[in-house]
């Protein structure tokens, strides 16, 4: 019927589809090929034509298959956003269709797709399931720009460790588009109305993603408001914040992470603290500002002999989580004057 390349069956096709009859297990195979069919002549190919009515009426067929079937086929329009919308497919009883619709929004160019995309992401139910997950986060990066800031301004309740996965991956992909400030700014002046663990995941996403040599200037209002959220986060996720300064051009956290280093190395330095309390220290310090030499130097100073053998050992990982050039080298050098026990660590 396509390849025949006519279009004198589109009513015969039409009624086929408006049938909303179906057999004993809930298909109705003719109005699905039907669907396709209309698809390959190109009767979707715009919203203005007659065949776009029909398929809007599919949407809200009584089988499933007619209304997997119909987003498979929805052209790129806003008329589409409008009509799933209203479908409320989201919270269709038959997890293909919703699979199949979260698919459909990331097609769809129309900012206001990030609208719905959103809706779902707020759904833990929704989020809790493998596939309806993935697709979450492909309709999610897809519309990054519009669903993120909208996503972190429209929720107050606690978010799932699949909801976070989910910000996190829509961070790393915007990240990796090498997004201009005017873009990055509404998401991080929302990060003052979340909790830690939210800015944790955005953090993450936006570190993981940023590209080493892009740099962006952010306005003198976003300086401040990242002020606010470096005060309200973990410190793994303020050594996140302090790696993208430099990315993002300001100097507004260098106070603050000096601060919290300094408290942090007279915690180290203390022989009298237990070994657990300074390798956690150790960690932060490298989370903090791992690139500096000055701190990897102190620590680099107590992988000897001379400290508790679970101290130094434990130094030799930390230290290696550094971006700070010539690490290995170093430890080369110590390996080869120290105990044959910390000698294997440094090997290893």
């Amino acid at each position: 019927l396509v390849e025949r390349h006519h279009r004198d069956i589109v009513p015969a096709l039409h009624a086929l589809v408006r049938d909303t009859q179906t057999d004993e297990i809930g298909l109705h195979p003719g109005a699905m090929h039907a669907l396709q069919v209309l698809a390959g002549l190109g009767e979707f190919s715009s919203a203005e034509r007659d065949s776009f009515d029909v398929l809007v009426e599919a949407l809200s067929h009584p089988s499933a298959g007619v209304r997997l079937n119909a987003l498979r086929v929805l052209p790129d329009s806003s008329r589409c956003i409008e009509a799933i919308s209203k479908s409320r497919l989201l919270d269709d009883p038959e997890p293909q269709v919703v699979l199949a619709t979260l698919l459909a929004l990331s097609d769809q160019s129309s900012k206001t797709a990030a609208t719905l995309v959103c809706q779902a992401v707020h759904d833990q139910r929704l989020c809790a399931d493998r596939w309806l997950n993935d697709a979450a986060v492909s309709a999610a990066s897809i519309h990054a720009a519009h669903f993120l800031p909208e996503f972190l301004l429209s929720g107050d309740d606690p978010l799932s460790p699949e909801q976070e996965k989910i910000l996190t991956r829509a961070c790393e992909h915007l990240a990796r588009l090498r997004p201009e400030a005017a873009t990055i700014e509404p998401i991080l002046l929302a990060l003052n109305q979340v909790d830690s663990s939210v800015i944790k995941s955005v953090m993450t996403g936006f570190t993981a993603g940023w590209p080493s040599d892009y740099q962006i200037r952010l306005s003198d209002q976003v300086h401040l408001s990242l002020v606010s959220s470096f005060d309200q986060a973990d410190t793994q996720t303020q050594g996140l914040m302090a790696q993208l300064t430099r990315a993002w051009q300001t100097k507004a956290l260098d106070d603050r992470v000096e601060g919290i280093v300094q408290k942090i190395l007279q915690e180290f330095c203390d022989p009298g603290v237990e070994t657990d309390i300074r390798l956690s220290a150790a960690r932060k310090l490298i989370q903090l500002g791992g690139e500096k030499p000055e701190i990897v130097d102190v620590l680099m100073e107590n992988i000897t002999p001379l400290v508790a053998a679970d101290l130094a050992s434990g130094l030799v990982a930390i230290v290696c989580q550094s971006r700070l050039k010539g690490i290995d080298e170093r430890l080369v050098e110590i390996a080869a004057q120290t105990t044959p026990a910390l000698r294997e660590v440094i090997v290893e």
